[in-house]
């Protein structure tokens, strides 16, 4: 299968995940040709004579100019567009939903929403994570817990509540942190406030570091997402799938519902700031567990989720759609 594959023109992690991608199609013998969003209607319109690819492979697609698409139809090619901003980014993704042969979508939310609307070429397929960069390092587990993110509202009150009950060490690490939080809260001497994104392998360093990593999912309905429906996010995000590859140990909020190939006992949620702290309480003291559970937890995700994995699940997806 030869994938031609245009850029989302995302910085911050896509850059990553579409090298992943590439390498993930190379290791199944898949033609992984990629070029930027900036590549000319005609340049475009060449390639794909020259090269006959199988299919055009976008992520997102809203920064990808209607020109480029125009020519991807014209020449007949599939368009598989894959949506790895469900559901925030729905009242963007709806406007490229009659342009694609196939969708794919990191929320299953959100493909019941989209099939609610009639597109039944929709489909629920996550991302997954990169093993060589998140992997188990010899490396003390000098803090106890740790976020990794966006400070959105449910992420800020979840470690105001920490910094009111607990004597836990937290590393906070993401752009903005420094500017959203109470001056009471960036004050508690416990914190480690990390106030930029940093890369997947500085990432990998720190998921090694904590005993505990707080996976609090973005929510559905933060203002500035693009999501007037109010969709639910109910799928877990690739943060889940990097966590365990670098064997760590994560708590999720309950209304994610994590994989079926992932045993029950991999998986702790919490309902509110006050069962989170309970669970922080019960589990921190009992490091073999957390062992335990993150040995099964990188097992599982070596075994389904990694990028690998997934563009052979793709190659497998495509040809049996095609039929």
């Amino acid at each position: 299968m030869r994938i031609l594959h245009i850029q989302s023109g995302y910085q911050g992690i896509y850059p990553f995940i579409e090298e992943w991608i590439e390498e993930g199609s190379n290791n199944n013998d898949l033609e992984f040709i990629s070029f930027p969003p900036i590549i000319k209607p005609m340049e475009l319109k060449e390639k794909i004579q020259s090269q006959k690819p199988d299919l055009v492979l976008i992520m997102i697609a809203n920064k990808i100019p209607y020109t480029l698409i125009n020519t991807i139809i014209e020449n007949r090619v599939p368009l598989v567009i894959w949506l790895t901003e469900d559901p925030f980014y729905m009242d963007v993704s709806r406007k490229v939903l009659p342009l694609a042969d196939t969708i794919l979508t990191i929320d299953e939310g959100a493909a019941v929403f989209y099939q609610s609307l009639g597109y039944n070429n929709v489909y629920y397929f996550p991302l997954a994570t990169n093993e060589r960069v998140f992997k188990p390092l010899d490396t003390e587990k000098e803090i106890d817990l740790l976020i990794v993110g966006y400070p959105y509202p449910n992420r800020i009150q979840l470690v105001e509540y920490l910094s009111n009950h607990t004597d836990y060490s937290l590393t906070l690490i993401g752009d903005k942190w420094n500017t959203l939080l109470k001056s009471k809260v960036k004050r508690w001497r416990n914190l480690e406030l990390i106030n930029r994104w940093l890369p997947p392998l500085e990432i990998n360093s720190y998921y090694n570091k904590a005993k505990i990593i707080i996976n609090a999912h973005r929510e559905y309905h933060f203002k500035w997402n693009k999501n007037k429906n109010h969709i639910k996010n109910v799928s877990v995000n690739n943060r889940f799938f990097d966590i365990f590859s670098s064997g760590g140990f994560q708590i999720i909020n309950d209304s994610i519902s994590p994989p079926n190939n992932f045993p029950n006992k991999t998986i702790f949620s919490y309902t509110n700031e006050e069962d989170c702290v309970r669970m922080i309480n019960k589990y921190i003291q009992s490091p073999s567990l957390i062992q335990e559970v993150a040995t099964i937890g990188r097992s599982c995700t070596l075994q389904y989720h990694t990028f690998t994995k997934r563009m052979e699940d793709f190659q497998n997806f495509i040809k049996q759609d095609s039929k």
